[in-house]
């Protein structure tokens, strides 16, 4: 394998920038669930399915994108 050093504070600093984003996703979910309709929550839905795959989760991505799936409307 590549054997480049790891920067740990930028590496915190992107951990950290990750989790404040998901954090806003999920508020946004929560109140298109509360506040909104079935396109709004899968809009939120499927903005958090695309963060995962931004960052590179595959399996959070894939968890997500079937969750924004049972939310598809007609």
């Amino acid at each position: 394998g590549l054997r480049w050093p790891v920067d740990g504070a930028l590496l915190q600093r992107m951990k950290d920038a990750n989790a404040a984003e998901l954090q806003r996703l999920e508020a946004a979910v929560t109140d298109a669930e509360t506040n909104a309709g079935e396109s709004e929550i899968r809009e939120a839905l499927l903005a958090k399915a695309t963060h995962f795959a931004q960052i590179g989760d595959k399996e959070r991505a894939l968890t997500a994108l079937r969750t924004t799936s049972e939310k598809t409307v007609a």
